[in-house]
């Protein structure tokens, strides 16, 4: 359900299952993924390519 409440996240459903999953855990995502490094929402999160 919080998946599709993510506002002006793009719709790739992975991403968006991912992205929910580590708020309701309150874990940080690694992630390589330009589109989820680049949005604007609150989840913690860092970069893999670094």
């Amino acid at each position: 359900m919080r998946a599709v409440e993510l506002d002006d996240m793009h719709g790739d459903p992975f991403d968006r299952i991912i992205v929910a999953t580590a708020l309701a855990e309150d874990a940080v995502l690694l992630t390589a993924d330009r589109p989820v490094l680049e949005w604007t929402g609150r989840v913690r999160r860092q970069d893999a390519r670094r």
